[in-house]
């Protein structure tokens, strides 16, 4: 078997003429560097799933808070509807003075400009929590998958028997450098 990263031999498991099954254990090789390699990369992996998870709440937040915002122009904007109605009829009746009526109407134009501007808000921040998240997700998926590659390598350090067979001949010793094939014959 071949070796598909390099190594310092750690630990010959088997000897010529040992008998093998396929996927034995042949050899171990050391890499601190891989290893540290999947740490890192673990790491990354780790805190861009915690970064997603912290932008999601900060963004649910500041929805919630905008859906207020909108809650109050709503409430303002029939507040003042309330109040344009009352004084519609009393400035029919020329019981209020002219100013305070178009005060209202004024009252009642900003409060449904207001409203359509939280709506607005509203929606906006709504649909960027979407982009906002896939963002995130798709940095966590890409270190995932550089985090799978880094375990590979990790895993490649354990040479293991293709097949099953006899050992013919370990061409390596504990301590050097390792990229050759070594393994059973069949």
């Amino acid at each position: 078997m071949a070796s598909q990263v390099t190594g310092r031999v750690a630990k010959v498991i088997v000897k010529p003429g040992d008998i093998v099954k396929a996927g034995a254990l042949l050899v171990e090789l050391d890499n601190p560097q891989l290893v540290a390699s999947a740490e890192e990369a673990r790491s990354a992996w780790e805190g861009a799933v915690n970064e997603a998870k912290a932008a999601q709440a900060e963004l649910r937040a500041n929805l919630l808070t905008q859906e207020a915002m909108l809650t109050q122009a709503k409430f303002t904007l029939q507040r003042a509807q309330v109040r344009l109605a009352a004084e519609n009829k009393l400035a029919g009746q020329r019981i209020i003075s002219d100013i305070d009526y178009q005060s209202s109407k004024l009252n009642v134009a900003q409060g449904i400009e207001q409203l359509a501007l939280e709506q607005s808000r509203f929606n906006a921040i709504r649909d960027n929590i979407e982009v906002q998240l896939d963002v995130r997700q798709s940095r966590a998926n890409a270190l995932a998958r550089a985090l799978d590659r880094a375990k590979d390598e990790v895993g490649n350090l354990q040479i293991l028997a293709g097949i099953d067979g006899v050992v013919q001949d370990i061409s390596v010793d504990v301590g050097h450098g390792h990229r050759t094939t070594i393994g059973p014959r069949g």
